[in-house]
Order: C-alpha cells, then sequence, then structure tokens
C-alpha cells in the first residue's frame, strides 16, 4: 500500500483478498477427490467469507466513508502464492504448501498496511495479520501431521484456476455488499 491509499481503498481491498483466499480455498475443495481435503479447504473457505463480512462491518465503524467498487492491483498479492497456476497436477501437500505460502504473504502485507495507517485503523490490520499467522500454523501443522501418502494424493486442480480465483473474487465483491448492508 503506497502512502496515499486511503482507509476505504485498504478495507476494500482486504475485502476482496479475503474473497479471493475463499474462491481458491472452493475451488481446491471442489476439484479434490480427497474427503479430507475437501472438508478442509471448504471450512477454509468459509472462514475466509467471515474475514471478508467483518472486515467490512469493522471498516464501517472506523468511519470508513464508500467504499471503491474495485480493489486496487496491490490486492491479488495479499493471498496469492506464485507457482500454482495453470498446473493440474498439485497433489494434497502441493495445495498445502500454496495455501500456507498465501496466508504467510496476506500476514506480511496486513502488517504492512497496520504500520501505515494511523490508528484505530492500523488495529484492524494487525488483527488481520494475527488471523492468518493463525492460519499459517494451522496450514504447518497440517503438513506435519498428515500422513505422507494422503499428502501425495493428487488434488486435481482444473486448468486457468488463478483466473477463476480473481474472477469470483471481482463478481462477489458486489454481492457481498448487499449481504453486509442487508439490501
Amino acid at each position: 500500500m503506497d502512502d496515499t491509499m486511503t482507509l476505504e481503498q485498504a478495507v476494500r481491498n482486504a475485502i476482496a483478498a479475503e474473497i479471493g483466499a475463499a474462491g481458491f480455498y472452493t475451488l481446491l475443495a471442489e476439484s479434490s477427490q480427497d474427503r479430507e481435503a475437501r472438508t478442509f479447504f471448504e471450512k477454509m473457505a468459509s472462514q475466509e467469507m467471515d474475514h471478508a463480512r467483518n472486515i467490512e462491518q469493522l471498516g464501517q465503524q472506523l468511519g470508513a466513508g464508500e467504499l471503491p467498487d474495485r480493489a486496487d492491483a496491490s490486492v491479488k498479492a495479499v493471498e496469492t502464492a506464485m507457482g500454482w497456476e495453470g498446473r493440474t497436477d498439485l497433489t494434497y501437500r502441493d495445495a498445502l504448501e500454496v495455501a500456507l505460502a498465501a496466508e504467510n504473504n496476506a500476514e506480511l502485507i496486513y502488517e504492512t498496511w497496520a504500520d501505515q495507517l494511523p490508528d484505530p485503523p492500523s488495529a484492524l490490520f494487525t488483527t488481520l495479520a494475527r488471523t492468518e499467522e493463525q492460519h499459517a500454523a494451522t496450514l504447518r501443522q497440517l503438513l506435519e501431521q498428515t500422513d505422507a501418502a494422503q499428502l501425495d494424493r493428487a488434488v486435481g486442480i482444473p486448468a486457468g484456476l488463478s483466473d477463476k480465483v480473481f474472477s469470483w473474487t471481482e463478481d462477489l465483491v458486489g454481492k457481498l455488499r448487499s449481504v453486509v448492508s442487508g439490501s
């Protein structure tokens, strides 16, 4: 985030990032042939959507005005990890490692935004960073405790997943706004 980013843009970006993460986890769940992997990814998707709703509500409480219609380009770096785009041969281990890298990216970016915003909005982004840190810890634990044979099973990621995640994100931003506003 640069020095000119407003609270409104930061909130919009965070909402879009969380929706993007939910889209990523949803597509992993829908693609997975492994029941345990599917259940885990569905849970993560649900948590990310809850985060998006909470961010919008908290942003309004912090005095964020009208949110921009779209996130800016920096949002793709928040809950995205390089290296999985276009791959169709991901294993459960690969998917968890991509998710771990994405959660680590989100933590670092939210910490940066927290450093650049005044209080009290800074506290929102510090809290988001801690939440992403908890997600990363859960993923690390899952990687450490899951049987190697299960981790090496194919998840079956469809081609073009990265494009689907971000088009899905943009479509849901408007829907989320209407759910949160009650209209």
